[in-house]
Formats: structure tokens, sequence, C-alpha cells
């Protein structure tokens, strides 16, 4: 069961880096799939209730980080009102949820700050091509990296 859900796991990265490029949209299965599958790996080496205490603090972790956001965006421009529509999506906010069920809180910490870093590299590097930022896709393509050099 873990080798099937690692595989399906790792094609649906890859599928999120090809729609959130493309399309500037990650759907709502594909979030899904990804839950289900992190859930799927860690029963593997821990129980239940491990698995959820743990994709709940990297939730409340992700929360504090867009809570921050949101404020900064209201003190500076008077609009973290609107966070998600205008300054980032909600996909994103939900990629990133998902992708905590897969993680230990400081391995976490390490893909989420790591993918935000590699986001802002690649789209630095490609910006006379990207009018905006497709995080979930980029950070995506990161934890594809991490998860091999993870493994080799």
């Amino acid at each position: 069961m873990y080798l099937t859900a690692y595989i399906i796991f790792i094609l649906t990265l890859i599928y999120s880096v090809y729609t959130d490029i493309k399309d500037r949209e990650i759907s709502l299965y594909t979030l899904l799939l990804l839950v289900a599958t992190g859930v799927c790996i860690n029963i593997e080496y821990y129980n239940v209730k491990d698995v959820g205490i743990q994709w709940l603090l990297n939730a409340i972790f992700v929360g504090i980080q867009y809570g921050c956001l949101m404020l900064y965006l209201e003190l500076r421009y008077k609009e973290g009102r609107q966070i998600f529509s205008k300054w980032i999506g909600l996909g994103d906010l939900l990629f990133f949820i998902a992708i905590g069920t897969h993680y230990m809180l400081n391995e976490f910490v390490l893909v989420y700050i790591g993918s935000l870093l590699f986001s802002a590299l690649m789209f630095i590097s490609f910006k006379s091509k990207l009018k905006t930022i497709p995080l979930a896709g980029f950070s995506a393509l990161f934890i594809l990296m991490f998860e091999i050099y993870k493994r080799y």
C-alpha cells in the first residue's frame, strides 16, 4: 500500500505542477488526493492519532504564516481582507495544508520555507514570462526534488 500511495503522491505532484503553471489553478480533487496519500504513507510509520496531530500542527503553522501576511497587508496597504482575491490564491493555502499530511512538523517547516524560497527564485528567473507566481506549482516542483533527494 505504501508504494502505491507514494507513486500516486508523486504523480499528483507532477499533475499539480502542470495544472498550476498552465491553467493557474489546482483542483479540489488533486488536494484531496494529496491528503489521502499523505495519510496512507504516514500510517505505515505512525498511528492515525499522531498523523492527525502532526497535520494539525502543520496547519496551525501555515495559518500563523498567512495570518501574519494578512496583518502585514492590512497595515501596509489596507488590503489584508483581500488576501485571497488580490495577493495570493486560496488554492496555494489549501495546497500547503494538504501537503501537511505528508510531513512531521520539523520536516514540514523545511519543505514550506524551501518551497517559498524556490518559488521566489523561479519567479525571478522567469519574470519576463510570468505575471504572477504559480506558488502551488513551484512548491510541488520543489517537493518533487526534495523527495528525490530524500530517497537517493
